[in-house]
């Protein structure tokens, strides 16, 4: 080719193939419409063009273009440089590993210079082969592992050798097995198989096992519902507690007004005898155990008449001048009137008894009364709390509403101390 500037001039030949005379270098190749027939264009890295100008095909690929890396994203319309092949296969054998050449003994292996992660290499007096770990850092011991400054030797695969023995023999290159035929038995094919006794007995086992497994169950089912039927028991008694917890409350509320009457009747009877001190004087020269009268003017004098005993007297002299006490009254009243139906009245309280609930049987000062299946009473062995819950909790104390109420109460201060205490901590309002 020949010329100065602009086109040049000459002949270029690809295998037999001639093209044009003229050839002209390019930043990129031109649209046909502007293309030269018979101009060979020289566009970027190399790559040139023919233009015929034909209608079939007016470009011909004169040279592809020269690219500098292979990837995934290559084309059969690139020619790659040496360089980027090398370093192309040379990235895929290392994520391959080398074979490298064979060494004699497995000392030889620290010698082997700059091996590469995945490496293979043969140890030839131990027919063993070895794989390169560059990242191991295992602890060595001369055989399975072999160190070096970096990485470690790992051994992969060793020669071995068949022996006889454990049930195996070797004769004339025959392998024999020696089986335990009440266990083993060998088919026509030579198939080793287990002996259809033995497997009966092992699913004879095993149904034994399953049946065992299904008793259990059902033992586990029963409990459960014996369970269930406790747990129900003890709703039952739960009722019932409840039930005597409110009883009680209903007879102390009885007890407290009892005590405020009582206590009435006592002040009462305490400003009756400050009144009838004041108003009575004492008499004087009085005989003991007489009666004293008072007069229309209010004076009090001195009766011949005394107060019986528990028995009115037995004869007329005994009871002249004797006010008859109730309890002598009552006591001739039953034995004149009474005596005869007493024994219908015992008679009538036994059949009235009969059927009705017994006695608690060993009582405990406190404990609420229960019921058996019979309908008699019995000891529950759960007593009523007092105003207050204990400290540590009982199965068998009731906690009276004073004690609820009171625990509840000191809940809902601590809640609201707790609530303050938060809201205080987490805000910027110091009147919180």
């Amino acid at each position: 080719m020949s010329g100065n500037t602009g086109d040049l001039t000459g002949t270029v030949y690809v295998g037999t193939n001639k093209y044009g005379t003229t050839f002209r270098s390019v930043a990129a190749f031109p649209e046909a419409a502007q293309a030269e027939v018979g101009v060979v264009y020289l566009g970027p890295a190399g790559e040139a063009k023919f233009y015929s100008g034909s209608a079939d095909a007016p470009w011909i690929q004169v040279c592809y273009p020269l690219v500098t890396g292979i990837n995934s994203n290559s084309t059969d319309y690139a020619v790659p440089s040496a360089k980027a092949v090398f370093t192309y296969v040379n990235t895929f054998a290392a994520g391959l590993g080398r074979l490298l050449p064979a060494v004699a003994a497995v000392a030889d292996l620290s010698g082997v210079a700059s091996p590469m992660d995945k490496d293979l290499i043969l140890v030839e007096n131990s027919g063993a082969l070895y794989r390169f770990d560059a990242e191991s850092t295992a602890t060595a011991d001369g055989d399975k592992i072999v160190g070096t400054g970096s990485g470690r030797w790992i051994k992969m695969i060793t020669a071995t050798n068949m022996t006889e023995g454990n049930g195996i023999k070797i004769e004339n290159n025959v392998v024999s097995v020696d089986y335990d035929t009440t266990v083993f038995t060998v088919d026509e094919t030579g198939k080793i198989t287990m002996n259809p006794t033995y497997i009966g007995a092992i699913n004879t086992a095993i149904g034994t096992a399953q049946t065992t497994a299904t008793n259990a169950a059902n033992a586990a089912a029963a409990a459960q519902q014996t369970a269930d039927g406790a747990l129900a028991l003890a709703g039952t008694a739960n009722t019932n507690a409840t039930q005597a917890l409110s009883d009680v409350e209903g007879v102390r509320g009885l007890a407290n007004s009892a005590q405020e009457d009582a206590t009435q009747a006592l002040a009462d009877a305490a400003a009756a005898q400050a009144t009838a001190n004041a108003a009575i004087p004492k008499l004087s020269n009085a005989v003991g155990t007489r009666v004293a009268l008072t007069s229309s003017n209010g004076t009090v004098t001195e009766s011949n008449m005394t107060i019986g005993g528990s028995e009115l007297g037995t004869t007329a002299a005994l009871r002249e001048n004797k006010l008859a006490t109730e309890a002598a009254v009552h006591a001739a009243i039953d034995a004149a009137v009474l005596g005869d139906i007493q024994g219908n009245i015992d008679e009538a309280v036994a059949e009235a008894t009969s059927g009705k609930m017994d006695k608690v049987v060993s009582p405990t000062a406190g404990n609420l009364v229960g019921m058996d299946a019979n309908g008699n009473s019995t000891n529950s062995g759960k007593t009523v709390g007092t105003g207050t819950l204990a400290s540590t909790p009982s199965a068998n104390t009731l906690a009276t509403e004073a004690a609820v109420a009171a625990a509840v109460a000191t809940a809902k201060t601590e809640a609201i101390n707790g609530a303050k205490i938060f809201w205080t901590e987490g805000t910027d309002d110091t009147n919180a």
